[in-house]
């Protein structure tokens, strides 16, 4: 089942990871994030990556599969059963938690060390799965962070960037009209803006 879960995930994050290019259909924080990715993939020879395309290790493999079947069992504790979700929400609660625990994962390898790991491109992957799964802002910043931490502060910036130029026109689809009042995305815009100040 864990395997499926995985394959699902994998199929969502190849769609978000395309570029749009459909006549009339412009996505700004979308696609540059996708460029930002690919250049990143390229000039880090990062690996974890065929084409553009993710390709989970094991660990990132075995994160996700935590995180789901830990909101599983959640879910069947609830209602005293097993849930089965529609597969329209099951793909969202997937690429949610999926994300979320890549982020998990990559915040972990470095966030509270004060030395930059030898493993830091490897975190830069990671990071970079977990955007293109879910294309959560503050992914983008965390990564910022990394970057200028490994001296990339070019690339640091851009990421910084995205969010601060881009994110808010795409932040009322992110998060689904219940950020009232943008109280949350000036707090991730606010992030960003300080990850530029310190580079």
């Amino acid at each position: 089942m864990a395997g499926v879960l995985v394959f699902f995930i994998l199929v969502a994050v190849i769609v978000i990871a395309l570029p749009s290019r459909k006549k009339g259909r412009v996505k700004p924080y979308t696609d540059a994030g996708v460029a930002l990715t690919n250049r990143l993939i390229s000039s880090l020879n990062l690996t974890g990556w065929n084409q553009g395309i993710p390709i989970f290790t094991q660990i990132e493999s075995e994160a996700i599969e935590s995180r789901l079947g830990g909101f599983q069992q959640m879910a069947n504790a609830e209602v005293g059963g097993e849930v089965v979700f529609h597969p329209d929400a099951a793909e969202k609660i997937q690429r949610q938690f999926g994300a979320e625990a890549l982020k998990t994962l990559a915040d972990n390898g470095w966030k509270f060390s004060d030395n930059l790991p030898s493993t830091w491109r490897e975190i830069v992957s990671t990071y970079l799965k977990a955007w293109a799964m879910n294309l959560d802002p503050m992914v983008l910043v965390e990564l910022s962070e990394l970057l200028a931490l490994a001296s990339y502060k070019v690339e640091a910036k851009e990421a910084a960037e995205i969010v601060v130029n881009l994110f808010p026109d795409y932040a009322p689809r992110f998060f689904a009209g219940a950020d009232v009042g943008n109280k949350v995305t000036s707090q991730v815009v606010a992030s960003a803006r300080e990850v530029i100040h310190r580079l």
